[in-house]
């Protein structure tokens, strides 16, 4: 009936609405933990592509943002900012090839690049850890995170999780394929780090590198 149509959509406009309130909740939860100042965004618009490779939010440089600022959630890092208007600002995620982070595996210590794959049959976001000691050894679940270089990325940001490595094809190097943890085609909100350079990111990485 007409009734039964109307009662279950309600039932369903309210399950997407508590879980809509849980998602805030945890993300408010991780800004009160952070270290660093953080600007609270919510996503706006996405690329139409199907590549997922930027985003837009809802703050720009009357809010404090700026060119190049690192992004996350409380699940570790999704990128960083590129294109900055007064109200808005665009988001060049992990995913895409052009957005390169200095990273670092928690287990070993061992040093990469991480740089986006691009997009992926499967629909997976993934990104490929470059330039890792041939000499490391690199297993399937390692943590990698930030490795705080370059003045753009806070240190120890969790990026994702090793899935395959493979041998340089110079011989000289190994790389890895890294699957973020953050779920980039799921982002609701996010916020953006005002506060730049090398230290401690408190709540954003994992300390258990199995956990997926």
């Amino acid at each position: 009936s007409a009734e039964l149509v109307r009662l279950r959509n309600e039932v369903r406009d309210l399950q997407a609405l508590s879980q809509d309130n849980a998602d805030l909740r945890e993300q408010l939860q991780f800004s009160a933990q952070a270290k660093r100042r953080l600007i609270p965004c919510e996503v706006i618009a996405r690329d139409i592509t199907g590549w997922w490779e930027t985003i837009r939010l809802s703050k720009g440089v009357t809010d404090g943002v700026s060119m190049d600022m690192a992004v996350v959630t409380s699940d570790g890092l999704i990128g960083k900012t590129v294109d900055v208007s007064a109200r808005t600002c665009d988001v060049l995620l992990i995913s895409d090839p052009a957005c390169k982070v200095s990273a670092r595996i928690v287990r070993t210590g061992a040093f990469g690049v991480v740089a986006g794959s691009g997009p992926a049959k499967s629909g997976q976001s993934s990104c490929r850890m470059e330039f890792i000691n041939k000499n490391v050894p690199v297993l399937p679940g390692d943590e990698v995170v930030t490795a705080g270089l370059g003045g753009i990325f806070p240190k120890g940001l969790l990026i994702g999780y090793v899935d395959k490595i493979y041998k340089d094809e110079t011989g000289l190097f190994q790389r890895a394929d890294v699957l973020p943890k953050a779920d980039l085609g799921m982002l609701t909100y996010v916020f953006v780090v005002a506060e730049q350079g090398d230290g401690y990111f408190g709540g954003a990485a994992a300390s258990d590198g199995g956990d997926r």
